[in-house]
């Protein structure tokens, strides 16, 4: 929490189903901010992060012309609102959403619409937090993060639950 409110990016690493996702979002509930979250996968792209122009319509009038408008996705939202940014499963994102976030994480505070002139920097309050499941632990389509961008993240290891404590979660999360 020390690092995310001195605006360090923090990598959760940890096996799958512990909590990561949820602590975070409980940790910023608890501050009063929100989250904006993209969930990674091997087709996730920077649209998803960044957002696309989509079309919109001049009323639906015979003989109006069409424009597009951009609709800025998650990333943007949280650096405009000063929100916390969740970049869930970071290590099955592709090269080119990687390469898009390094000159956040390395400490430039702003992101460079590809494509535009358009630099997005990040209000006050704005955090980054990244969650994964370990490159090695079996998980299929997970790579190694590069140690450049790693290296810009706090990284938290968050351990399995102790079968002992399974019960008193179970519980726990019946009651919500």
């Amino acid at each position: 929490v020390t690092c995310l409110e001195a605006g360090q990016a923090v990598l959760l690493e940890g096996p799958a189903a512990v909590g990561k996702t949820s602590l975070v979002a409980e940790l910023a509930r608890a501050r009063g901010k929100m989250v904006f979250r993209v969930n990674n996968s091997e087709s996730t792209s920077v649209q998803d992060y960044l957002g696309t122009f989509l079309p919109s319509s001049g009323g639906g009038e015979e003989g109006a012309s069409s424009s597009c408008t951009f609709r800025e996705g998650p990333l943007l939202q949280a650096l405009r609102q000063g929100a916390w940014f969740l970049a869930d499963e970071l290590n099955l994102a592709q090269a080119g959403v990687l390469s898009l976030l390094a000159p956040l994480l390395e400490g430039l505070g702003f992101v460079q619409v590809p494509g535009t002139d358009r630099v997005v920097a990040a209000a006050p309050g704005f955090c980054f937090v990244a969650t994964q499941n370990a490159a090695h632990g079996g998980y299929t389509g997970r790579q190694p993060l590069p140690s450049a961008l790693r290296s810009r993240m706090v990284e938290v290891q968050v351990p399995d639950f102790a079968r002992e404590e399974l019960p008193e979660i179970i519980l726990r999360r019946s009651e919500l």
